[in-house]
């Protein structure tokens, strides 16, 4: 829980420029509970984006990886939930969260927790959970590989940045995810928009998509 506190706190501060000097004090606590709720309004929006792109992320074969009860995009729908702060989500279905991290070696997805003071590793079948989703990664080594797992055909992959238009970090996190695409081989696609004073920046495997009748106006 302290580091994912830590890894809000983070955000928090490259997002809004704010120097972070006492993360303990009545103001700080305030302004980033503040922060924390607005972004998480704009994740609504986010989904939607999301959806009116095509990606289907609402059922047990979708994962959302690597997030917590602030940050989750899926805690409405039925995506399973790969967490390693199990204790941040409250009142979802025991069933749909999975205790551990997720890290990709070679074209593998695999489950990592922590036992008896030892790592365990299980591979995670791709006729369980085929599609990974995840947003405003924590940094780049949060999605270190994750275009092995597009790139095998194996599994597809959800990626997305979103906030306000007056965040500090927009140019970086633009920049890590672009990194990623490039590394990515055909069947797949990405898309920016605005909403007001929201962005919204997302790529993912097209194998998967299914078309759905959206209209653009509701994003622009």
């Amino acid at each position: 829980m302290e580091q994912y506190v830590k890894k809000i706190t983070e955000q928090f501060c490259l997002a809004t420029g704010s120097k972070c000097i006492d993360p303990t004090s009545d103001a700080f606590i305030n302004e980033i509970t503040l922060w924390i709720k607005n972004r998480q309004d704009i994740a609504k929006k986010y989904t939607d984006f999301l959806d009116y792109m095509g990606f289907d992320f609402f059922g047990a074969d979708c994962a959302e990886v690597g997030k917590g009860g602030y940050d989750s995009i899926v805690k409405p729908f039925e995506t399973t939930i790969i967490t390693p702060v199990l204790s941040t989500f409250k009142k979802i279905n025991p069933e749909r969260i999975i205790d551990g991290k997720m890290k990709v070696y070679g074209i593998v997805p695999f489950l990592i927790r922590h036992i008896n003071n030892e790592n365990e590793f299980t591979q995670i079948s791709s006729d369980g959970i085929h599609t990974f989703i995840t947003q405003n990664p924590y940094s780049k080594w949060s999605i270190s590989k994750w275009e092995n797992l597009h790139n095998s055909g194996l599994n597809n992959i959800i990626l997305g940045i979103y906030g306000s238009i007056q965040d500090k970090d927009i140019e970086e996190k633009v920049k890590m995810l672009k990194l990623l695409r490039d590394k990515l081989d055909d069947e797949y696609k990405e898309d920016y928009s605005t909403l007001g004073d929201n962005y919204f920046y997302a790529i993912g495997s097209d194998r998967m998509i299914k078309r759905m009748v959206k209209t653009r106006t509701r994003l622009l």
